[in-house]
């Protein structure tokens, strides 16, 4: 196998990378495929985000022309892995497990992962992993591969038949009742058209080897974590674990790919790996035991046990479980309640039911990411931080009114300064503009999703599906069935009462304490839901998009902006009358992370206006008020006059003209 490295090098650099380093081609002939591009992405390459320049179409064409990498040059540290990728294909006799058959293309994928595997295994203290887990972490490197490449392989596949016998193309007879063409493709890409496939699909290459390198670096840091730990996580489980029987990766992408992972250990024990650390889980904590402290009759909220290790922790499992008596139901939508006083005057945002476990003992918040949230409102233009904007840094004025949505203005003017605003609580049709769905009160919902069917065999193929998903496991269930919260609507406005009432109570005496322990605590903010960036990965993971870095970088953008008549993500935006200047800057990080497969993570202090990535402030000031500063400002305003808004609010969303009511006497439901 002999590819073309320096067109896979030239093809699968960005644009921003083309820009950066300087690469251009100075001729002045241009391809049918440059001429497509510049046409197609003409605005965006010359008035783009780059660097904080504008690019003439003249200079944009020259880096959109490059498409050779020099001679005089060292390629790229990427190609080199890449070649080691390559160079693991040649291995014909490598068995590939059986699940392989569950990841779409996942026989030529697997080969990928079994070279990172025995990379991995050469750094990283693997043996304390049983052959499940060994299986399972293999799995979560193929899942995301095919995330990148299983597109793309479908369109070679389909081309590779045709090249050979139209009619079966043209004629619909690849069959699911058939491997013969499958097989050969398989082969073929083994063998050698993998260097065919790489220099077509360049950007896929490009991706091919970061996904390996961040799935490498993030495992062999957690079997060091699970390693050093081992005595530390006994006292936390009660025995120490020997080894890791089962890993299973949870919730969004940050960082280089990390995940959350939830660990399977001897014995049938589990333990949660966040690759965070767990300091606002720990405030939170001490607050609502000081609370019950405080006062008796305030429900008491279940806490699962953690161990924070700073830059990294472990927490223990939390998982639905039954009740068996009404009592013990009213018991847990009386916590419920609480909880939601707690979220509301520690403005506690992203409590969607993901994020929420129904309990025997009360609903858990799994993820605390995002309390002492700032103020939805940008700061007003004159507060913005005094950097020069660039010829291409447009109308920088706030949005008016009358220019934004009345569903996103209504949860600026509502969602922010009530209990709506915690995600606990159906919100009925404001719920569009909403990440999530209601942490106590799921629903099915819908998502459209790639469906593979008939992997393994000629017949395979591939569609976009809207898929319903049932979020009823944060409910709590009675006899197998779900319970939903608007049959114990008394009991959550019971329980967030005497909760709102208790901190009331001692607002004066919380205030300082608890201001002091919120100063420096970092935070995360959520500017776009999870789902909006989910479908820019999408799009741009597409094989159209994967055959050249421009094409990849400047669809990318054009999603990514909320430049231009229609913006695309404007309706899943929290702060869409944010000037121009800042989400430039917000949308260039954005790029960043979305290149390299995270989901975006913005972060600030809960004392800072500003707003950091990757560790570096890149907007001086954001909000009006930071959270320090809405936290104190809540807790002045609890009152019997807030509280009678608040529970009015709390009765209205649960009363539902889908969902009847039913009272519960004699211990029924």
């Amino acid at each position: 196998m002999d590819p073309d490295y320096h067109t896979i090098a030239a093809r699968g650099e960005s644009l921003t990378q083309r820009v950066r380093n300087g690469h251009s081609d100075e001729r002045a002939e241009h391809t049918a495929e440059r001429q497509e591009l510049l046409s197609e992405f003409g605005e965006v390459v010359t008035t783009g985000f780059w660097d904080g320049e504008s690019l003439g179409r003249a200079q944009a064409a020259r880096h959109v022309a490059f498409e050779r990498w020099p001679d005089t040059e060292p390629l790229p540290e990427w190609i080199t892995r890449l070649d080691d990728l390559l160079s693991g294909l040649d291995a014909t006799d490598r068995a590939v497990p059986d699940h392989s058959t569950d990841v779409p293309f996942g026989d030529v994928l697997w080969q990928y992962v079994e070279t990172a595997w025995q990379q991995l295994t050469a750094e990283a203290p693997t043996e304390l992993w049983t052959d499940d887990a060994v299986a399972a972490c293999q799995r979560v490197l193929a899942d995301r591969l095919a995330e990148v490449l299983a597109r793309a392989h479908h369109v070679d596949f389909v081309r590779y038949v045709a090249q050979r016998d139209p009619a079966v193309v043209r004629e619909g007879q690849l069959s699911a009742d058939s491997t013969e063409w499958y097989d050969r493709y398989v082969a073929a890409v083994i063998e050698r058209r993998a260097a065919d496939f790489f220099e077509e699909y360049a950007v896929g290459a490009r991706l091919l080897v970061e996904t390996v390198d961040q799935w490498h670096d993030n495992f062999r840091a957690f079997a060091e974590r699970f390693a050093s730990d081992s005595d530390a996580l006994g006292s936390l489980l009660g025995e120490n674990p020997r080894r890791v029987t089962g890993l299973t990766a949870a919730g969004d992408r940050h960082d280089e790919n990390e995940c959350v992972l939830r660990v399977e250990l001897d014995e049938g024990a589990e333990i949660v790996y966040k690759p965070r650390g767990l300091e606002t889980e720990r405030v939170v904590r001490a607050f609502t035991a000081d609370l019950a402290a405080a006062d008796a009759s305030v429900p008491e909220l279940p806490a699962p046990s953690l161990l924070d290790r700073g830059d990294y922790g472990w927490v223990e499992v939390v998982t639905q479980e039954s009740h068996d008596t009404v009592d013990s139901l009213a018991s847990y939508y009386r916590r419920a309640g609480a909880l939601l006083a707690v979220a509301y005057v520690l403005h506690l945002t992203d409590c969607h039911c993901e994020n929420v476990i129904a309990t025997a003992d009360g609903p858990v918040v799994v993820d605390l990411e995002t309390v002492f949230e700032m103020d939805s409102r940008p700061a007003t233009d004159s507060e913005v931080d005094s950097r020069s904007a660039t010829d291409s840094e447009v109308d920088s004025r706030p949005a008016t009114d009358t220019e934004m949505d009345v569903q996103q203005a209504a949860r600026t003017t509502v969602f922010n300064s009530s209990v709506l605003g915690t995600n606990l609580l159906p919100q009925g049709s404001l719920q569009r503009n909403v990440s999530g769905y209601a942490g106590i009160a799921g629903r099915e919902t819908d998502a459209e999703m790639l469906h593979w069917e008939n992997l393994g065999t000629d017949g395979i193929d591939v569609e976009y599906r809207t898929v319903r998903t049932d979020r009823e496991d944060n409910f709590p269930t009675h006899d197998g069935r779900p319970v939903p919260p608007e049959q114990f609507e008394s009991e959550i406005v019971d329980g967030f009462e005497r909760a709102y009432d208790a901190i009331d109570e001692v607002a004066d005496s919380l205030s300082p304490p608890l201001a002091d322990r919120l100063d420096g605590l970092e935070t995360r903010l959520l500017l776009r839901t999870t789902r909006a960036y989910e479908s820019v990965r999408r799009a741009v993971y597409s094989p159209t998009n994967l055959r050249h870095g421009v094409r990849y970088d400047a669809e990318m953008r054009r999603t990514l902006s909320l430049r231009g008549d229609q913006p695309v993500l404007e309706q899943q935006t929290a702060m869409t009358g944010l000037d121009s200047r800042r989400w430039d800057r917000i949308v260039a990080a954005e790029h960043e992370a979305l290149h390299r497969g995270d989901v975006p993570r913005f972060t600030t202090t809960s004392d800072d206006p500003g707003i950091y990535f990757d560790g570096e402030r890149i907007v001086e000031r954001l909000t009006e008020r930071t959270g320090v500063q809405r936290v104190r400002e809540r807790l002045e305003q609890l009152g019997p006059a807030d509280r009678r808004r608040q529970v009015g609010l709390i009765r209205a969303a649960l009363s539902s003209p889908t969902v009847v009511p039913r009272i519960h006497p004699d211990g029924k439901i």
